[in-house]
């Protein structure tokens, strides 16, 4: 029996699991034996025999065993989380809280700040805007004076105006 057939046959297996215990395996293991176990219609488990008494293939009980690893050591994470938030005596858990309003309270200010610095970009794009009409303004009207009035009015300045 190859891997994916062994997965197939931990899939079958898992079938007849109560949903309490079925619950308990990683989600991603569920996916991975899915994806890649191989349906064979040769291999088939009896719900009602022991899995000692059944033909099962050794990967397939060294499948099982990591997954029943799996769940003993996320089990263990979760009681060894849950006893540490019980451990934190009431002193540090008020000095956690304090500091977490404070950090909360940078939020609002650097909001505060974020929204400060975009009215200050509008109203210089505004002012741009305006200063390029003005500008335009004065382009349109220079364009109408005759040449020798330019002449004289820009003979020893240099400017660049907009088109």
């Amino acid at each position: 029996m190859n891997q994916n057939q062994a997965l197939y046959q931990v899939k079958l297996i898992l079938d007849y699991m109560p949903d309490e215990d079925y619950n308990k395996i990683p989600k991603e293991t569920i996916q991975y034996i899915h994806e890649n176990m191989e349906e064979d219609e040769s291999i088939y488990v009896k719900p009602d025999v022991p899995l000692e008494k059944q033909d099962i293939d050794e990967k397939t009980y060294d499948i099982l065993d990591k997954i029943i690893k799996q769940i003993e050591y996320s089990e263990s994470n979760h009681h060894e989380n849950s006893n540490k938030i019980k451990e934190l005596s009431r002193e540090e858990l008020i000095s956690l809280l304090e500091s977490y309003k404070q950090e909360n309270a940078k939020i609002g200010k650097a909001k505060d700040l974020i929204i400060q610095y975009k009215q200050a970009l509008e109203q210089k794009d505004r002012e741009i805007v305006e200063l390029k009409e003005a500008n335009q303004d004065l382009y349109t009207n220079i364009q109408k004076c005759p040449k020798i009035i330019k002449r004289l009015f820009f003979r020893k300045m240099e400017s660049k105006l907009l088109k």
